[in-house]
Formats: C-alpha cells, sequence, structure tokens
C-alpha cells in the first residue's frame, strides 16, 4: 500500500524538476514602456548653439559679423535676405528679428564690418553703392542712412577685405586696391574722418586681416612679402 502512495508524489517531484517546467503561471517578461531619455549632443556644448538667428536665417554666405554697443549684431556677405526680410548683403539682429539696412549694396559682396565708438557702423568690400549713394568700396551706416567716405576706394581689385578702428576713431582699411580717395594707398589706408592717408608705401599684394593692439598699434596681415619696403612675410605692424 505505502509503495502504491509514494509513486504520485515522485512523478511530481520529477515533473517540477523537469527542464523548463515552472511551479507558477509563467509571468510576462515586458516592462511597462518608459519614455526614451533625451538624446544626448554628439558633442558636449552643440547643446548651446542657438542656430538660424530667427529661421530661416539668411540666403546667402555671411562673410562678416560684429557687434554694436546696444547688443545689435551686424552681419555682411552675398546674402539677399535675412529672415524673409529683403537685406542686400548687409543687416541687423536686434535680439528678436532681422532688419535691413536701408536698401544695402547694390551687388558683390561685403567682406568686412567695423563699429565705431560713437557707434558708427563701417562695412567694407566688393560694392559700388549703398542705400543708393555711391561709395566705392566702403560706407558708413549712422542709423538712419549711408554715407560715402571720400570718392572711398579706387584701383578695384575686389576692393576691401578687412577694417579696423583705431584708438582715435580712425577707420583703417586693407585689401587688393591701390588708391584711396584718389591718393595712391597700395592695399592698406587710414580715414580720419575727412580725407584718406597712405601708409608709407603700403604692401606689394592684398591686405587680408587688420587688428589693433592695446597700445595703438595697427597689425596687418595678409599675401604681402613687403610693407613700405621693408621685408615682412604676410604679416607686419604699423606704429
Amino acid at each position: 500500500m505505502t509503495t502504491h502512495r509514494v509513486v504520485p508524489v515522485l512523478v511530481l517531484i520529477v515533473a517540477l524538476l523537469a527542464p523548463g517546467a515552472s511551479a507558477s503561471p509563467a509571468q510576462p517578461t515586458t516592462s511597462p514602456t518608459t519614455p526614451a531619455p533625451a538624446s544626448a549632443p554628439v558633442v558636449p556644448g552643440d547643446e548651446y548653439w542657438a542656430a538660424g538667428y530667427h529661421q530661416p536665417g539668411v540666403d546667402g554666405g555671411v562673410s562678416a559679423l560684429v557687434v554694436a554697443p546696444d547688443g545689435s549684431v551686424y552681419a555682411g556677405g552675398t546674402f539677399t535676405t535675412a529672415g524673409g526680410v529683403v537685406a542686400s548683403h548687409i543687416a541687423r539682429w536686434d535680439g528678436s528679428q532681422w532688419h535691413s539696412l536701408s536698401t544695402g549694396m547694390d551687388n558683390g559682396n561685403v567682406n568686412a564690418l567695423a563699429v565705431a565708438p560713437d557707434g558708427s557702423l563701417y562695412a567694407g568690400g566688393y560694392f559700388r553703392t549703398a542705400g543708393g549713394v555711391t561709395v566705392n568700396g566702403v560706407a558708413r551706416w549712422n542709423g538712419a542712412q549711408w554715407h560715402a567716405l571720400g570718392s572711398g576706394i579706387d584701383g578695384d581689385p575686389t576692393f576691401v577685405f578687412a577694417l579696423a578702428i583705431g584708438p582715435d576713431g580712425s577707420l583703417y582699411a586693407g585689401g587688393g586696391f591701390t588708391a584711396a580717395g584718389g591718393v595712391t594707398a597700395n592695399r592698406i589706408a587710414r580715414w580720419d574722418g575727412a580725407a584718406w592717408h597712405p601708409l608709407g608705401s603700403g604692401m606689394d599684394e592684398s591686405v587680408d586681416a587688420l587688428a589693433i593692439g592695446p597700445d595703438g598699434s595697427l597689425y596687418a596681415g595678409g599675401r604681402f612679402s613687403t610693407a613700405s619696403g621693408v621685408a615682412a612675410s604676410r604679416i607686419a605692424a604699423w606704429d
């Protein structure tokens, strides 16, 4: 009698120990759906970029940027619209939207921008007119309209590539030109508010970049090999 009672128990034990057997109903293997974490930037810091400055941004290349004392950002380049506003080669961003500067430049490109201590904006590049005024490669914006700087830049080769403001408010222009305001000025010149002046005999090739040092010295960089006849391999200082 005892043997007949043990067999079912042994069968049950063997069944419970068989591979894949379970003493309780199968439990679901999936967990509740949770929101996917926000994607991390590909490179740390990418999350700080703000794109477009109010879409759709500008429709062409930007060659120059400068920030005015009031925080406005001026952009110059080959574009003809900014934020959907017609802005021929130059525009101002006020923090929320884009604005044109009169009718802008006639054609070509704005290569360089600089802001004077009084807030005036200077633009240089390859253009003949600004706001309908004949300016020849360089112009001043006073917040309401464009003004010429004498007769502007002469001896084209693409006019002005760089601008800088000196401590006394003088404007320095560099480029591929050979004259300014009718005065011989090889690739670099200074505007004192009334007339253009050469800086010695200038450079033998283009001036592409300008900067002012803490002591007021002017630094020029470009493709030249001499500055006023002095050997200067693509960079020189004017003090």
